[in-house]
C-alpha cells in the first residue's frame, strides 16, 4: 500500500508578522515549520476532544500561579 495515498494536502495562507513567529518558534525547536504546525494541530484536536466534557479543565501553571485557560 502506497503510504502518500493517505495523505491530504492543505494549502495555507498567513499573515507575514503570524508566519515569522512560527519561523521562529521552529527554528527555536530546531523543527521545521511543517513539523510545528502538525504539532499544534495535533494539540488543538487533544484540546477540542477533552474541552467537550464540561468537568475538565485546561490549567496553566506559571510557579505558584495558576489560571485556567476557558475554550469555546
Amino acid at each position: 500500500m502506497d503510504a502518500s495515498k493517505n495523505l491530504k494536502r492543505y494549502n495555507m495562507v498567513l499573515p507575514e508578522p503570524l508566519f515569522l513567529e512560527l519561523q521562529d518558534a521552529a527554528k527555536q525547536n530546531d523543527i521545521t515549520v511543517l513539523e510545528l504546525l502538525r504539532r499544534f494541530i495535533k494539540l488543538g484536536l487533544i484540546v477540542h476532544n477533552v474541552s467537550k466534557d464540561p468537568s475538565a479543565a485546561f490549567v496553566i501553571r506559571t510557579g505558584d500561579t495558576e489560571r485556567e485557560v476557558m475554550f469555546l
